[in-house]
C-alpha cells in the first residue's frame, strides 16, 4: 500500500469513527434528559403521588446524568451541563449521607448483647417454602418479619418452632399476609388494623432483661404500593399513625417495606416527626427491592427506623435467590440515649 493510500484510508477511519459513537452519544444524551426531566417532577414528590414514585430512582439519575453532563461540557453546552450538575447537587446532598460514615458508627462500642433483625418481603408468588426459609435461617436473625405470607407458609413456619419459639403468622393468599418470629420472649402484642387499605400491622414490646422496663418496642408493617391518590395517602397515614405509637422514652425500632424511598419528602418527614432515624445510614446504598438483576436496577423500599436508644452495629442487605426482595439484616444493641 502505498503512502498516500494509507493516509486516504486513515483519514476515512478518523472520519467513520463519530459515526460509529453517534448512537452511543445518542443513547447518553437521551437517558441525561429523561433523568433530568423525572428529577424535577420529583421535586414536587410531596404534592403528587407520581412525583413520590419516581423519587425511587433517585440513584440511578445520579448516575445516568454524569456521562451526559461530561458529553454536554465537551460539546460546549455550559447551561445544558450546569443544568445537570445542579441537579446531580441536589440528588449528591441526599445520598451522601448513605455513603459516608456517619456519628453513630464512629461512635460504636463494644456492646455486652447484640440482637439481629431480619425483615424479609419473601414475595406472593414464592412457592419455594423450604429453600426460602433455609436461606433466611442462614441469616441467624434473633428476630424475624415476614411480609406477603401465604397460608402455605403456616406448616414451613411451624417446623422451626424450635428455633423460634414466640411465633404470630396473619396468612393471606393476596399481599396482606404477615409473620413475626422470635427468640426472645415478648408481652403486649397487638395486631393493629387501620383499614381497609392497609396491611395487618406487628406493635409488640420484646422482653430483652429481667426487669419489667427491659424491652425493646417493635413495630412492623407494610403499607400497599402507592398506586394512585387513595393509595399513596393511605400510605402516608398508615406510617404516620403507626409512628405516633412510639411516643415513650424506650428503645423503638420501626420497620418494614414501606414502599416508600428514603429519597422522599415524605420519609424525611416521617424520620422528623417521630424523632427516628434511618438505621441504613452509613451503610451504603444496597438497594432492597431488586425486580432487575443491577444495582441500577433496584430501589431501597425496605427500612429500619430507630430511636437513640437503639445503637446500630451493623446493616446489611443480602441478596434472596427466591424474591425480589433482600433480606435487610440489622445488628443492634440496646443502650442509654446517644
Amino acid at each position: 500500500m502505498s503512502d498516500a493510500t494509507a493516509d486516504q484510508a486513515t483519514t476515512v477511519a478518523k472520519e467513520q469513527r463519530p459515526s460509529r459513537l453517534l448512537p452511543i452519544w445518542r443513547m447518553i444524551r437521551v437517558l441525561g434528559f429523561i433523568s433530568a426531566v423525572a428529577s424535577i417532577i420529583s421535586l414536587f414528590a410531596a404534592y403528587h403521588w407520581v412525583a413520590d414514585m419516581l423519587t425511587h430512582l433517585t440513584v440511578q439519575y445520579f448516575v445516568l446524568m454524569a456521562p451526559a453532563a461530561i458529553l454536554l461540557w465537551r460539546q460546549k453546552r455550559p447551561v445544558l451541563c450546569v443544568l445537570l450538575l445542579g441537579l446531580m447537587g441536589w440528588h449528591a446532598s441526599k445520598i451522601s449521607p448513605y455513603v459516608l460514615p456517619n456519628n453513630a458508627q464512629t461512635a460504636k462500642t463494644a456492646a455486652t448483647k447484640v440482637y439481629r433483625l431480619a425483615v424479609f418481603n419473601v414475595l406472593r408468588t414464592n412457592e419455594r417454602f423450604s429453600e426460602t426459609l433455609d436461606e433466611l435461617l442462614s441469616c441467624d436473625a434473633d428476630i424475624v418479619y415476614l411480609m406477603e405470607v401465604q397460608p402455605a407458609w403456616k406448616a414451613h413456619l411451624e417446623r422451626v418452632r424450635t428455633q423460634y419459639p414466640y411465633q404470630e403468622v396473619v396468612a393471606d393468599l393476596d399481599y396482606l399476609g404477615v409473620a413475626l418470629l422470635s427468640k426472645i420472649p415478648w408481652r403486649d402484642l397487638e395486631i393493629v388494623q387501620l383499614g381497609y387499605v392497609s396491611n395487618p400491622t406487628y406493635d409488640v414490646r420484646l422482653c430483652v432483661g429481667d426487669e419489667p422496663n427491659d424491652h425493646i418496642h417493635l413495630i412492623a408493617t407494610h403499607p400497599l404500593p402507592p398506586f394512585g391518590e387513595v393509595l399513596t395517602a393511605a400510605r402516608d397515614t398508615q406510617l404516620s399513625t403507626l409512628s405516633a405509637r412510639l411516643v415513650d422514652n424506650e428503645p423503638q425500632i420501626f420497620c418494614g417495606d414501606f414502599n416508600l424511598s428514603p429519597w422522599s419528602p415524605r420519609f424525611q418527614a416521617l424520620c422528623q416527626t417521630s424523632s427516628l432515624s434511618d438505621a441504613a445510614l452509613g451503610y451504603g446504598l444496597a438497594p432492597t427491592l431488586i425486580p432487575l438483576p443491577t444495582v441500577l436496577g433496584g430501589v431501597k423500599v425496605d427500612h429500619v427506623l430507630k430511636n437513640s436508644r437503639i445503637h446500630v452495629q451493623q446493616y446489611q442487605v443480602k441478596r434472596s435467590s427466591f424474591s425480589d426482595h433482600g433480606i435487610v439484616l440489622f445488628d443492634f444493641s440496646v443502650g442509654p440515649g446517644q
